[in-house]
C-alpha cells in the first residue's frame, strides 16, 4: 500500500546505505579489524541463504543492514583500517550486482579531498582543533562530510 511514510522510510534506508559507503570510502586511519573475515563471511552466507530461500529479499536486506550497523560502529570507533574498508566495499559491490541499491559513483574522492582528509587527521592528532574545523569546512564545501572517530 502506497503511503508517504513508507516512501520516507525507504528514503531513509537508502540514505543509510549511501552514508555507510561514503564513510567506508573515507577511512584512512584506524586499526585492522581482527574479525573482518568472519563479518564478511556472515554477510555473504546470510545474504546467499536468504536469496536461495525463494528470493527472500526482506531477509537479505535485514542481513545487509545488520552488517551496516556493525561496520558503522567499527568506523566510528576507529576499529577498521582502509584495507578492511575496501574489502567491505568490495563485498557491498558484489551484493549490489543483485540488489542495485547502492550508489558507489558519488563517493569517489578527489586527490584534493584525500589531501584535506589527511591534513585534518594530522591536525586532530596534534589536537589543533581550529585547523581541524577549518579543514572540515573545506571538505564540506567539496561535498565531503566527515564523521569523527574518537582519538
Amino acid at each position: 500500500v502506497y503511503s508517504i511514510s513508507r516512501l520516507e522510510n525507504a528514503r531513509s534506508a537508502l540514505k543509510r546505505l549511501d552514508d555507510c559507503v561514503q564513510s567506508l570510502s573515507l577511512v584512512m586511519g584506524g586499526r585492522p579489524y581482527a574479525d573482518l573475515d568472519q563479518l564478511l563471511y556472515d554477510l555473504k552466507s546470510g545474504f546467499g541463504l536468504c536469496m536461495n530461500d525463494d528470493v527472500n529479499i526482506s531477509g537479505a536486506i535485514s542481513v545487509l543492514f545488520k552488517c551496516i550497523r556493525k561496520v558503522n560502529g567499527l568506523i566510528s570507533s576507529g576499529m577498521i583500517d582502509a584495507g578492511g574498508a575496501g574489502r567491505v566495499l568490495d563485498a557491498f559491490k558484489r551484493i549490489d550486482r543483485t540488489l542495485n541499491l547502492f550508489d558507489f559513483s558519488s563517493h569517489q574522492l578527489t586527490g584534493e579531498a584525500r589531501d584535506l582528509i589527511e591534513r585534518r587527521r594530522k591536525a586532530r592528532s596534534e589536537r589543533n582543533w581550529v585547523l581541524a574545523d577549518q579543514l572540515r569546512e573545506e571538505l564540506r564545501s567539496l561535498g565531503v562530510f566527515v564523521k569523527d572517530a574518537k582519538l
